[in-house]
């Protein structure tokens, strides 16, 4: 992870725990809860139709429909969908551009593999950078010449083109 081909396969969270439509936002949320997740897939007749996220279900309870809510009525659709074999960049300007933090990766039969959250590409963003910056670190030497008041500029050139 971390580097600019990682996959979205090495990232994504799985398995993807997923719901019904109809299943209420409150045993949605517990499911959540325990689970320690971000979001939930939910499907209909099976089929991926959109992702229940923390912030969706904070929207819920904001508007007082919390009671009687269900799956459907909280979930953010459509889905955006990748494959597993997309880098993780390609899904951050994704997911950037289409304004979500979720991710559903999809198998190549359409069957739903892992969700790949903002925070994981930063994360694994991060570990780019701190990659990035250890090669350029690696390519400067720790020593610094020093040179005396007293020296000419002939004495720099010569201690430059030495080093």
């Amino acid at each position: 992870m971390g580097r600019p081909e990682a996959t979205l396969e090495e990232i994504m969270s799985r398995p993807v725990v997923s719901v019904p439509r109809a299943t209420p936002l409150a045993k949605v949320a517990a499911l959540m809860a325990k689970g320690r997740l971000s979001a939930v897939l939910v499907t209909h007749r099976g089929k991926p139709v959109g992702l229940v996220s923390e912030t969706d279900l904070l929207g819920v309870l904001h508007q007082g429909g919390g009671g009687r809510a269900t799956a459907a009525s909280a979930m953010s659709s459509p889905l955006l969908t990748a494959a597993p074999s997309v880098n993780w960049t390609a899904a951050l300007l994704s997911m950037r551009s289409h304004g979500v933090h979720h991710l559903l990766v999809m198998g190549a039969q359409g069957e739903p593999l892992g969700i790949v959250t903002a925070t994981d590409l930063r994360a694994s963003a991060g570990d780019h950078l701190m990659r990035r910056m250890d090669d350029v670190r690696s390519a400067f030497d720790a020593t610094v010449p020093e040179l005396g008041p007293e020296a000419r500029v002939s004495d720099a050139v010569e201690l430059m083109s030495n080093t």
